[in-house]
Parts: structure tokens; C-alpha cells; sequence
């Protein structure tokens, strides 16, 4: 593009950035000039002066073509979608231990399957739940449990199963209520819930009792220092089934209550011809 021995550019075919550089050489070339040139002498480039405008043009145009190849690729990249995922990197190195979590914490609470009353292969366990229907037809099982979230739910053949394949479980607390009277027993009430599957047991399970409670006491009688106290709720009904029913063991002492063993026959008050509350306790001596 530039003649080399030339004293004069061709200044027309010299790019813009080009013919800035030469101006600007001109420029300095001028400032340096004696002052006698300047009163409209004429003046010349050296050559030394042309070589080093010759390699700044190359330069410049060198820089504008690497421009232009750039903005080539990136057009070709930006019209040609977004590329695949890359493989995943290396894993990293493990980082630092956290802090330590709180100490664990066990519940304090006495209540436990008592296995001394417990056989056969039966189940007991916390649970959320279960949730009942209000009505037989109700679609959906929106009855909640009536005392929390949960409940203690437990699993045992019922009637209707081979007699060695009968079960029994007993769940219970044997300390916080030791040394308590039966004449300060005020309030004793609970929930149950009859679930029942009716491709089980003949009935589909009407006629198997609810959960019973039972106390065992000394029944201050003479020669009697031991016996089970049992509140029997009664069989479940078929309109029991899938329903929370609540079961009242005081019942301003019209509860109904026997005895086993021998305190039930000096009593008269049996597990098969049960007493009231209040009936119970007159019985008994003063100190059961």
C-alpha cells in the first residue's frame, strides 16, 4: 500500500488510521524543521522518517484484520445456537467438618410395651394419625385424631383366628402411678379407634373388644394383696368401625370395673358381672 522511496503517500489509498499516523509524523517532522521553513519553505520526509510510518500502517492494519477475524467468529458462534454441556470437572477437595450437632435427647417418658402380659406376635407402635370417617359413605378420611397429631396404635389377632394364634398386648407405665389410692382416682378417659378390615376376621371384626384398661392394685382385703383392676368398654359395633370413640373409665363412678382372682369372688365384682366405681371402692378396703 505505501511506496517506499516515495517523497510523497499516496494518501488515497492510505487507510484512516494510516494517514493519522503519517499526519501526525508530518506533524513532528514540521515542529522540528529549522524556522526558516516555516516562513513557506518547502520541506520532505526523510527516509528514515518513511520506513517508521510504513511499519505503524502495517501494524494497524494487522491489528483491524485479527478485529475482523474476531467478529467473524463471534457471529458464527451467536447465530449458531447454544452448545452442549461440558463435561463435569474434578471433584473438589472435602471441605471442613461442621459444628457438632446437640447431644441427643431420649425421652424420659415410662410408657412401654410390658412384656410380662405381652404374647404371640403383636404390634404397638406411634403413629400419625389414623384418620376416621364422620359417616360410612364419607368419601374421604378426614376425621382427625382427637387429642394431637398421633396416637398409639396397636396390632393383635382377633376372634376368629385359630386359638393358638390368639395375641396379647399390654402397654403401660409401672412407675408414675405407684402408691396411688383408688379412692383419689378422679379422672381416667381415652380415645380409641376401631380400624378394622373387613376381609379379615368373620364379621369383618364386630364383636372384637376395644383396648381395655387395667390397674393392678392391692386390694386391702384380707389374705388378698394382689389382683387387676380391668374396665372393659365393650365389643365393637359395626358403626364403630373407622371412627374415634371415646370411652370414660370414672364416669362419676358409674363406671363399670371387675376384679380377677380371688379379690373378684370376695368382691362379687367379676370380669364377668362387673361393679360400679363407687360399688368397687366400698368393697375394697380403705387402703387400695
Amino acid at each position: 500500500m505505501w511506496i517506499a522511496r516515495s517523497r510523497v503517500p499516496a494518501w488515497t489509498a492510505v487507510p484512516l488510521a494510516i494517514a493519522m499516523a503519517a499526519a501526525l509524523a508530518l506533524a513532528l517532522d514540521r515542529a522540528a524543521s529549522p524556522a526558516t521553513a516555516q516562513a513557506g519553505a518547502g520541506f520532505t520526509f526523510s527516509k528514515t522518517q518513511l520506513v517508521i510510518n510504513q511499519r505503524i500502517s502495517q501494524a494497524a492494519v494487522r491489528r483491524s484484520n485479527r478485529a475482523n477475524t474476531r467478529l467473524d467468529e463471534l457471529e458464527r458462534k451467536m447465530g449458531g445456537g447454544v452448545g452442549g454441556a461440558g463435561a463435569g470437572g474434578a471433584q473438589g477437595p472435602q471441605g471442613p467438618p461442621g459444628p457438632p450437632g446437640a447431644a441427643a435427647a431420649f425421652s424420659a417418658e415410662k410408657w412401654g410395651v410390658i412384656g410380662r402380659n405381652t404374647f404371640g406376635s403383636p404390634q404397638a407402635q406411634y403413629r400419625v394419625g389414623p384418620f376416621g370417617r364422620t359417616a360410612v359413605d364419607d368419601l374421604a378420611a378426614d376425621e382427625p385424631p382427637p387429642a394431637g397429631e398421633g396416637s398409639l396404635g396397636l396390632l393383635v389377632h382377633a376372634t376368629g383366628f385359630p386359638t393358638e394364634e390368639k395375641e396379647k398386648i399390654a402397654f403401660g407405665n409401672q412407675t408414675d402411678f405407684a402408691g396411688l389410692r383408688l379412692s383419689d382416682l378422679s379422672s381416667l378417659s381415652y380415645w380409641a379407634f376401631a380400624d378394622m378390615d373387613p376381609t379379615g376376621p368373620p364379621g369383618g371384626g364386630v364383636g372384637v373388644e376395644f383396648p381395655n384398661v387395667t390397674l393392678e392394685i392391692d386390694p386391702d382385703l384380707p389374705g388378698v394383696d394382689y389382683t387387676s383392676m380391668v374396665f372393659r368398654p365393650g365389643a365393637i359395633a359395626a358403626a364403630d368401625v373407622g371412627r374415634w370413640k371415646r370411652f370414660d373409665a370414672v364416669d362419676d363412678g358409674n363406671a363399670l370395673w371387675g376384679l380377677t382372682g380371688a379379690a373378684g369372688t370376695a368382691t362379687g365384682c367379676t370380669l364377668s358381672s362387673p361393679c360400679t366405681l363407687d360399688a368397687l371402692r366400698a368393697a375394697l378396703g380403705p387402703d387400695a
